[in-house]
């Protein structure tokens, strides 16, 4: 019997050392976290083309206030303001910088017009002549 209980105790110690593997549990390894995600590219201006659009806001805004074009390029205003305007060049008074700019002119509310043909490389400054003193109805065409 003495056999027995040695070959019993042995059992049970082999039994016991087969679970514990000489080595505490290991804890389940989290998964790896994702990478950050990309930063956007920084803004880049739009591309430069023979068109470009401004909008008289409900805002009583120009957006955007500068808009950029290639030589013969024309600038279409659209007025989603509840107001007519009248846009035209600058300087104040004299209007003769872009006389292209004379195309579009008077603008009633819900109106679409479009400059003439800019034929000559140069900043063309614009204005609403009817609310001059409006710094928000201020704007600048690069003519490229």
């Amino acid at each position: 019997m003495a056999w027995s209980r040695l070959v019993t105790v042995a059992l049970m110690l082999a039994a016991i050392a087969g679970c514990s593997g000489g080595s505490s549990p290991t804890a389940a390894t989290p998964p790896p976290s994702p990478p950050p995600a990309p930063s956007p590219p920084p803004a880049t201006p739009p591309p430069v083309g023979l068109t470009a659009t401004i909008t008289i806001t409900s805002n009583n805004t120009f957006s955007p206030s500068e808009v950029t074009v290639l030589v013969g390029g024309r600038v279409t205003f659209i007025n989603q303001n509840n107001r007519a305007h009248d846009i035209t060049s600058d300087p104040l008074h004299l209007h003769t910088d872009c006389p292209a700019i004379f195309d579009v002119g008077f603008i009633q509310p819900g109106q679409t017009k479009q400059t003439g043909p800019l034929n000559v490389a140069r900043t063309c400054g614009f204005h609403d002549h009817m609310q001059e003193t409006n710094p928000d109805l201020h704007g600048r065409i690069i003519v490229q």
